[in-house]
């Protein structure tokens, strides 16, 4: 009999996760006068130790507690608080009040325009909103939501108690699979979806991080440079301050300017950095340009996710930094829906580039595991393109009001105790079934077409539910690659963006008859929106017009950076009218 052709299945390794909220964790290392935050400040101590940090949080922990009514909601709704502030050590205490407060934290840019703003507020029901000066109190006024300054928040909790908070005082005891965040992204109906991100998936990314890359005895400081609402910021921001380090939080200005974001990073040492493609391809650039200064000599780790890695990119950064001499870059990939990542590959030499078509998106995190399927949801075998699926510990609790359940499944390969699946998964990778009804966990050895038993590890119910990704892959030489979208969504600067809704936006501007938006020079790594715009009779309107009404209801990176009017375009526009139609 002839060996079994390999499955497009992978599974990372299965491993312990603390069960207990984030607070805890880092109430374990409040006693320490270690600093925690540093920041740019010419008035007052420009750093927070661990023990300060505690301190401030269960303060203010008690004045939101204090302010959050939770008269009228049902109990299985979730607790959330509004967060409208720029990036600031009172943010990262806001947050982390939050949590101790027994709730989420749901955050908006201050420069979000109000239909965003309302939207969120109206579909979060968040029982207050902090916000700074940054933001102004109008913003919340039509919303019903009570909204305090952080500054006015911060003299309420100096009234306070800073001990530790009993259950008592919480607006709701946190759990493990407590909600701790929820993040809004953008949707294909026009209107955005909040994410609901546990603490137990939170956790499991986070622990993760701290196995497969370990923070070096001489790693002292981490940086903070990504908007508060993109999921990656919940690792830099969390990364470092679970694990006793510094966080150095970097001005929007800072992260903007290649060259300030290079002097800051090689003036506090940074050894690590989370960035998008584009990102990378700037820092790269200024690098180039001067070359007598051989910068970041220090920074090993270079983290791509948000956008596709193309090996043009990454061949000039190992031209730059040479080969097999501690430099790594790593290529992560995911969505806000599955706690910002859930595959990874590393790279560490130029030569590594000729051995995939792509640069892979690589092997699932530990507690997950990807399917690729095809359209009945059958797994393909290695070498065939299918949809990516994702299961395990760091999917997200779905979307607030349960919204897009097509998104959210049950997994029809998961194995219950007592059960057979009917799928024919198992038998073609030779699993008994008497493995099966014992609820036993394996692993599926692709080099030898064998499943492996595992007596110790019972089945766990975080595999009982699958995400649909809308993106396609394939299974090759047990790494997955990335083959593209099945929508319309695209990434802009590590942004998630579907054009169908950036569409529908401008398609409501007054004088606009048709659209069609569509993504350009994604290939080269610079992508950006353009809008294709036929105008209705006698409309009289330029780009500008249209960019500054679309401010009202995008964000700044969804909005487009040209509108071709199609009636005096020759670039055969029409026919992609009709086609989108």
């Amino acid at each position: 009999m002839g060996s079994l052709p390999r499955l497009s299945v992978t599974m990372g390794e299965r491993r312990p996760v603390p069960t207990a909220p984030l607070p805890e964790h880092f109430s374990r290392l409040a006693t320490s006068k270690q600093t925690a935050l540093l920041y740019d400040d010419e008035v007052t101590n420009n750093r927070v130790t661990y023990a300060e940090l505690e301190t401030r949080a269960n303060a203010l922990a008690r004045a939101i507690a204090a302010r959050g009514s939770v008269n009228g909601r049902n109990t299985d709704e979730d607790f959330v608080v509004a967060v409208c502030m720029q990036p600031t050590h009172g943010t990262v205490t806001t947050l982390l009040a939050i949590w101790k407060a027994g709730a989420a934290y749901v955050p908006m840019e201050p420069t979000f325009p109000q239909a965003r703003i309302s939207h969120i507020l109206k579909d979060a029901q968040p029982c207050l909103v902090v916000y700074d000066d940054t933001a102004k109190p109008k913003m919340f006024a039509d919303s019903g939501v009570p909204a305090v300054a952080y500054e006015a928040l911060l003299l309420e909790s100096s009234g306070y108690s800073t001990q530790e908070l009993e259950d008592r005082e919480l607006l709701n005891p946190l759990e493990s699979e407590s909600i701790g965040i929820v993040l809004y992204t953008s949707g294909s109906t026009g209107v955005p979806k909040g994410v609901r991100l546990s603490h137990s998936a939170i956790c499991n990314r986070l622990w993760w991080q701290f196995t497969t890359f370990p923070f070096s005895n001489d790693e002292d400081i981490c940086v903070w440079k990504t908007a508060l609402t993109f999921v990656d910021s919940v690792c830099e921001i969390w990364g470092p301050l679970l694990n006793g380090r510094a966080l150095r939080i970097l001005s929007k200005e800072t992260t903007r300017d290649p060259q300030r974001l290079v002097e800051e990073l090689a003036e506090n040492r940074i050894q690590r950095l989370v960035l998008v493609p584009t990102l990378l391809r700037s820092i790269l650039l200024y690098l180039s340009l001067n070359p007598s200064e051989k910068l970041l000599k220090r920074l090993k780790l270079w983290v791509c996710s948000g956008e596709t890695l193309n090996k043009d990119l990454a061949g000039q950064f190992f031209q730059y930094f040479g080969d097999n001499n501690g430099f790594k870059l790593a290529n992560f990939y995911g969505s806000t829906e599955v706690m910002g990542d859930v595959t990874y590959y590393v790279l560490e030499s130029f030569d590594q580039l000729s051995l995939f078509p792509t640069i892979p998106i690589g092997s699932p995190l530990q507690n997950c595991a990807v399917y690729i399927l095809d359209e009945e949801m059958n797994v393909v075998r290695e070498g065939e393109t299918g949809e990516i699926w994702v299961g395990g510990m760091n999917l997200a609790n779905g979307y607030v009001g349960g919204q897009a359940p097509e998104k959210f499944m049950d997994n029809p390969h998961t194995a219950h105790p007592g059960t057979q699946p009917t799928n024919s998964l198992y038998t073609n990778m030779g699993v008994p079934s008497s493995w099966l009804k014992e609820g036993k966990t394996f692993q599926y050895n692709v080099d030898k077409h064998k499943a492996i038993k595992h007596e110790t590890i019972s089945l766990g119910e975080e595999f009982n539910r699958l995400y649909r990704t809308g993106d396609f892959g394939l299974l090759q030489k047990g790494e997955i690659l990335y083959m593209g979208r099945l929508d319309s969504q695209v990434k802009i600067r590590g942004h998630r963006v579907d054009l169908q809704e950036v569409e529908s936006a401008v398609s409501n501007v007054p004088g606009v008859e048709k659209c069609v938006v569509l993504c350009y020079g994604a290939d080269r790594g610079t992508p950006e929106i353009l809008a294709f715009v036929t105008l209705q009779d006698e409309a009289r309107l330029a780009g500008h017009h249209i960019e500054a009404a679309l401010k009202n209801s995008l964000t700044h990176y969804m909005i487009p950076q040209n509108y071709p009017d199609t009636e005096n375009d020759s670039s055969n526009m029409a026919g992609k009218l009709m086609q989108f139609g």
